[in-house]
């Protein structure tokens, strides 16, 4: 058996193939909608890679590398998630997805995954790549009674109200992100440790042109400044969690306000939980001042660093990473 390993240009090949193979792992249909949007609209769209491996010419499958770029201290480098890895059920089990990964790899220094199946994962690890911790879920619960009782099916919760008519205060909706939003990141990216470079487009397209998830996106504010940035997300009619949240370090009562916010508004919608997952140690420890407690759940998120690169890449207590961050939380 003959197996070549190539890049695969989805701005001009055929994309049937690869869509056939989304729907012989995942058991789905590609919605052409998400595809789009995904792919095709990304800001970085130009710098996505879809590497496939080849068999008497037909596609047996392909993993696909999304691009970031991380602000470390004073430097930014290019990191890649790894999304949509595929394989043809007859061509399991053969080691062709880690050589495909390898594939990857070598043009690629810098490696995260998230959301990975255990499978995968148990693969990811033997190749190479190692965790980044903390990287738990953390959970609030709004009403234990009630949750219990939902457990039970004693308790269903009731449609939720308008989230319109909820009284923000001193946080104002954001309907689209504009040039104030690239003000407030300029002011405050240089006091974190690590975090995601983000800027008005990238946050258009992760979070309000997104065909298949709704967001609540809110800019605290504090004497006409903004001072934080916090992005929500109702699961189902009992559950919501944040996504996204940057705040301004030099603002004494951020983040601690952002996450008492997010609390009121679930609240508010008569949600039983809010769920939160970052990496970012201090971030962390106030949610805990909030009442949020450690699961045991985990995205298993992990990183591939090629030889010679640094470990703080691994090191997520000083990073700030998000749910938003990656594919896993919008699949």
């Amino acid at each position: 058996m003959t197996i070549k390993y190539r890049t695969f240009d989805f701005t001009t090949e055929d994309i049937r193939p690869i869509h056939k193979l989304f729907y012989i792992t995942y058991g789905n249909k590609v919605d052409p909608a998400v595809w789009r949007w995904k792919y095709d609209r990304n800001p970085k769209s130009s710098d996505i890679k879809i590497f496939v491996a080849e068999n008497e010419g037909r596609i047996i499958a392909a993993t696909t590398r999304i691009p970031a770029d991380l602000k470390i201290g004073e430097d930014i480098c290019r990191i890649n998630f790894c999304v949509d890895s595929l394989v043809d059920l007859e061509f399991r089990r053969r080691g062709i997805m880690t050589s495909l990964y390898k594939y990857a790899a070598d043009s690629m220094p810098i490696l995260y995954s998230k959301g990975t199946n255990p499978g995968m994962y148990n693969l990811l690890i033997n190749f190479g790549y190692r965790n980044v911790t903390p990287n738990t879920y953390m959970v609030k619960y709004l009403s234990l009674t009630k949750l219990l009782f939902s457990k039970v099916k004693i308790y269903h919760p009731k449609a939720a109200p308008a989230s319109s008519a909820f009284d923000t205060g001193d946080f104002k909706v954001i309907e689209s992100f504009s040039k104030e939003f690239d003000e407030f990141w300029n002011r405050i990216s240089c006091y974190y440790p690590g975090v995601i470079v983000k800027d008005s487009r990238y946050m258009n397209w992760r979070y309000k042109e997104i065909p298949h998830r709704t967001y609540n996106a809110f800019y605290g504010m504090r004497e006409g400044k903004i001072v934080s940035v916090i992005i929500l997300r109702s699961r189902g009619r009992s559950s919501g969690s944040v996504a996204d949240i940057l705040w301004d370090t030099q603002e004494k009562d951020e983040p601690l306000n952002s996450i008492k916010f997010s609390i009121d508004y679930f609240k508010y919608l008569g949600f039983l939980k809010v769920t939160f997952w970052g990496t970012l140690g201090t971030l962390r420890e106030d949610f805990r001042k909030h009442g949020f407690l450690t699961q045991k759940e985990t995205p298993r998120f992990s990183v591939y660093i090629r030889e010679g690169m640094r470990d703080s890449f691994a090191d997520g207590k000083n990073i700030h990473f998000v749910d938003g961050d990656g594919d896993s939380e919008y699949l």
